[in-house]
């Protein structure tokens, strides 16, 4: 990969162009799925894939680092992949990075109780963690584990959320807290596990959210047979429900529909949650965020915003990630369609829930123009910088790219929108027009693996 010329442009919302080939890397790694990504304590970037056969069906998990200017990190398992072990499968899901850099895979592996993953800093070395259905015995007797996401929690302790089936293949909700040597933490839960039944419905965990007091946040979505609710729940360091938070510890909205769908969340440093993903109405989806307060109040100045109101103009269809930056606000990613183009869009939130319009342009930044391109997973550098993970349909490589995500001014949306319509759409023709140029040279972008 070659260092990028020209000059650097250092505007919010558009590609970093020191990092990669202006801005991005693609690494040709044929049949890869980008999954999760993180930044390392030493700023290293990992990004997981899973790599599939030409039956499309997953065979191995390989995790991928790269050094901050994107070039892959040679110190880091041989020549910056890191590929697990025949056994320890594939279906990633969720990763997560300790203070002293190991690596936590998820994979939902049903199948097979060694659904976690530990990897050493230097992608070498493995070890598991258990969850055996045995761990669930009581009352109900469970058929299978399948365990989809895993955080680490403020005091450091591995927790893990996912489904527990039931012999009539109705799901509960399941999450478990591990100590630092792998068995399960007996102070938490029963045993070490919590299960939440829906009453015959199924709770489809979308993420793990640590609070700085060591509860943990779990955000989903229940659905019935005519309706969905995006669901938050909050358990304490016991692993009990919070009876402060919420209705007796659960917090649900719909957004503006019958039909409402949680895909990510993230938590403000006020305490605060932001939930995204999508609403259906008219068999079509159209992106929605909600957010609650630290006591799980829903707040309703941002319950959604309908594309008719000019909010967030280019994403359609859902939200699939969302991170919060160093300053807290808060950053979403989606997909974006305007005929004949389409791609990734990302939009920033400032810490109410309104678009901040002075990033990209007018509160979102188009990247990387491909029709099937998906965002699977946001973080945030420790300059405040993007990176988003993302694949295609062929899975043709995972795709890194790295964003700008300088301090924000002050810009009054009453002003912003006042702006003629017309005038805000030939500016977002004339970027998309410049952007799909700029992309043609690259976004093709290889590292040889």
């Amino acid at each position: 990969m070659e260092e990028p010329k020209g000059r650097l442009r250092m505007s919010s919302g558009y590609l970093d162009e020191t990092f990669g080939l202006h801005g991005g890397v693609r690494l040709s790694i044929s049949g890869a799925k980008a999954g999760a990504n993180a930044v390392t304590p030493s700023g290293h970037i990992v990004i997981g894939a899973d790599v599939r056969n030409v039956a499309a069906t997953p065979e191995f998990l390989l995790l991928v680092c790269l050094d901050q200017d994107g070039k892959l990190n040679d110190s880091f398992g041989r020549g910056g992949v890191s590929t697990l072990p025949p056994g320890l499968g594939h279906g990633l899901c969720s990763l997560a990075i300790k203070r002293d850099g190991t690596i936590m895979v998820c994979r939902n592996v049903t199948s097979n109780p060694d659904s976690v993953v530990l990897i050493d800093p230097g992608g070498r070395t493995f070890r598991t963690v258990h969850l055996p259905t045995a761990a669930l015995s009581g009352i109900v007797s469970y058929q299978a584990i399948s365990l989809t996401k895993l955080a680490i929690t403020a005091r450091g302790a591995l927790v893990v959320g996912g489904a527990a089936i039931r012999s009539d293949a109705s799901e509960d909700f399941v999450l478990a807290q591990f100590l630092e040597d792998g068995t399960l933490d007996s102070t938490f839960g029963n045993r070490g596990v919590t299960t939440i039944p829906f009453a015959g419905r199924s709770f489809m965990l979308s993420a793990l959210l640590p609070c700085p007091d060591g509860s943990v946040l779990a955000v989903g979505t229940v659905e019935g047979d005519q309706w969905a609710l995006a669901v938050t729940l909050r358990f304490d360091v016991s692993g009990r429900l919070d009876e402060q938070f919420g209705e007796h510890g659960l917090a649900t909205s719909a957004y503006d529909a019958s039909l409402g769908y949680a895909l990510a969340a993230g938590l403000f440093k006020s305490g605060s949650i932001l939930i995204a993903g999508y609403q259906r109405a008219n068999a079509e989806r159209h992106p929605a965020y909600a957010s609650f307060t630290k006591d799980g109040v829903l707040m309703p100045h941002i319950r959604y915003r309908d594309r008719s109101s000019n909010e967030l103009p280019l994403l359609t269809g859902f939200f699939s990630a969302v991170a919060i930056d160093n300053e807290g606000n808060a950053i979403v990613a989606g997909p974006f369609k305007r005929s004949p183009r389409s791609g990734i869009g990302i939009a920033k939130l400032d810490k109410i829930g309104d678009p901040d319009y002075s990033f990209g342009t007018d509160g979102t930044s188009i990247t990387f123009l491909a029709s099937d391109a998906t965002t699977t997973s946001l973080a945030i550098d420790e300059r405040n910088r993007i990176l988003v993970s993302a694949s295609t349909e062929d899975h043709d490589g995972p795709i890194v790219l790295r964003l700008q995500n300088l301090s924000s001014p002050t810009v009054r949306r009453q002003t912003r929108n006042r702006r003629n319509p017309e005038e805000l759409r030939a500016e977002q023709d004339i970027l998309l027009a410049k952007i799909q140029h700029e992309h043609n040279v690259a976004m093709r972008i290889t590292g040889s693996i």
